[in-house]
């Protein structure tokens, strides 16, 4: 199957902007202004960055406006290619939208001296929006009475307008749950049911209660995610609202001296923001557009999903790596025919995954991470750690990592609890351009590519087109090799790879048959997938 059924390509379209409001809880930023085309769009003050949310199309010119004059100033992802003007306290430049939906979207990260970092989230305009009422459209509020103030916890309301659309939809109709702008207090659990599509409009906000006395905390010290996907089929979660999983609160952990890493417990639990069931399988899942906030576990784990598309959804998690954690950002975890395509991960932990952790479905096939930016302390893309079955058909390309400790990893860990020795082999990394590395107060190794195999060897991985601003190690230890690693258009603080000798090798273990060639193949090599192929 071709990248064209799962995408859907927009013609162009003249300039045209949308300033998408804040949600009522939003805190303002109180260090940028911002203007697309002279358009004033919001900016919300969040942990230690800021960002601005917005919808465009065509070229269009930005402004950004800080407290002082600015004297240096970067914009990322580099490959973007877009050079700011400085002047006064304003740093100008023009975008323009992705011209389709495989290639890298309008997410970047601009840093102006010393200041906190600025995201802005270009989102190309909405499509197919749903009315607030009418047939099959169940509105939380006039229909249910939700209240969207944030005073009053609001759960059950939006569950009865969910289980009331799923009722009425079928797969070739779904209802339509509508989530108007405000801020709905909800805790964990929220379950989403078959053919249900939940539409959360801009600036409306999914809030988890931060209190932690109205949890049950099991005693694995995880708290349930704010949605979950309940063994469904036909599901779609999409608009430009907000969930937010109220994570650094409920886990206690600014109150923690740092430097520390925390993991989680019955007094500082940890929380996903969205999950599909373990209990079963969810087929036909869509989620997109909207904005997933302060998880502090994996912020988006798509667990025992037959077909699913992830596409512009924008994860904003704690980076202050002063306090660490384990939020990863997207992982597909035993799940097919998988595509996360145009998305954006701000987080601590490793930023995009593919994990082997339930044996039950025997493997995981077809799995495509494409055209997403990554901002992490950890790895941008990663194969593992868990390993307890095959992984079949993995691929991740044209990925830009603004910021990351290690590149790429492949990491096996948990085979081993069960017995058995299940290599990670045949994962394909393509296009796969970094910022800036560096290492941090709990690891200060910073690695091009890391294998820890701790259960099993890593065999016939494929790195094709690496970019790194700096010569880093490709490391490899624990326990047993990596066996067959193939790089094509290695680059290193700006120098064509081509013998082993200009790499440092790390780590206690051996990569064996390991090659560097130059193809000169780019980004239209014909190793590019989709899904199904």
């Amino acid at each position: 199957m071709r990248l064209s059924l799962f995408l859907m390509v927009c013609p162009p379209a003249q300039a045209a902007v949308t300033a998408y409001p804040s949600p009522p809880n939003a805190v303002k930023s109180s260090v940028f202004s911002v203007l697309i085309d002279g358009t004033a769009v919001p900016v919300v003050k969040h942990m230690n960055y800021h960002y601005a949310h917005f919808a465009f199309s065509g070229t269009v010119d930005v402004a950004v406006r800080s407290p002082k004059s600015v004297s240096s100033h970067r914009i990322s992802p580099a490959s973007l290619g877009i050079q700011g003007n400085a002047s006064g306290n304003e740093l100008k430049f023009s975008m323009t939208q992705a011209g389709d939906e495989d290639s890298t979207p309008r997410y970047l990260v601009v840093q102006i001296d010393d200041l906190e970092k600025l995201v802005l989230l270009g989102d190309p305009p909405q499509s197919n929006v749903p009315p607030p009422s009418g047939e099959g459209v169940f509105n939380v509020v006039s229909d249910f009475g939700a209240d969207p103030t944030g005073a009053t916890y609001t759960q059950p309301a939006i569950q009865a307008a969910i289980d009331a659309a799923s009722a009425f939809g079928s797969p070739s109709k779904p209802g339509v749950v509508y989530v108007p702008p405000g801020h709905f207090r909800v805790r964990a659990g929220l379950k989403v049911k078959d053919n249900v599509d939940l539409y959360l409009a801009p600036g409306a906000i999914l809030k988890a209660d931060d209190d932690i006395s109205n949890y049950r905390t099991p005693r694995s010290g995880t708290i349930a995610p704010v949605l979950m996907i309940d063994r469904a089929a036909n599901v779609t979660i999409r608009g430009r609202g907000e969930v937010d999983a109220s994570g650094v609160a409920l886990m206690g952990l600014l109150s923690q001296k740092p430097p520390v890493f925390l993991t989680q417990s019955r007094t500082n639990p940890r929380r996903r923001a969205i999950q599909s069931s373990e209990q079963g399988a969810t087929r036909n899942l869509r989620i997109s557009g909207i904005i997933v906030k302060d998880a502090t576990g994996w912020s988006l784990e798509l667990v025992k999903v037959k077909g699913v598309v992830v596409q512009n959804v924008k994860i904003l998690n704690h980076t202050d790596i002063h306090w660490k954690i384990q939020n990863d950002g997207i992982n597909a975890t035993s799940s097919s025919d998988v595509l996360v395509n145009q998305c954006f991960v701000m987080t601590i932990d490793d930023a995009m995954c593919s994990k082997a952790r339930y044996k039950s479905v025997g493997s995981m096939d077809n799995v495509v991470f494409a055209n997403n930016v990554l901002w992490t302390w950890a790895a941008g893309v990663k194969a593992g750690m868990q390993n307890d079955h095959p992984m079949n058909g993995v691929v991740f390309r044209n990925i830009d990592i603004v910021h990351c400790r290690r590149a790429i990893a492949v990491d096996t860990k948990t085979s081993k609890d069960r017995g058995e020795e299940i290599p990670i082999a045949g994962v394909k990394f393509q296009d796969i351009r970094v910022d800036e590395i560096q290492g941090h107060w709990k690891i200060s190794k910073h690695d091009a590519v890391e294998f820890q195999l701790e259960d099993a060897p890593a065999l016939d991985i494929e790195i094709r087109n690496l970019t790194l601003p700096m010569n880093r190690p490709l490391r490899c230890r624990n326990n047993y090799p990596a066996k067959g690693v193939r790089f094509s258009n290695l680059v290193m603080a700006g120098e064509l790879i081509t013998d082993v000798s200009q790499v440092t090798l790390a780590g206690n273990q051996a990569i064996e048959n390991l090659t560097f060639a130059t193809d000169g193949s780019g980004s239209d090599s014909a190793d590019r997938r989709d899904p199904a192929e």
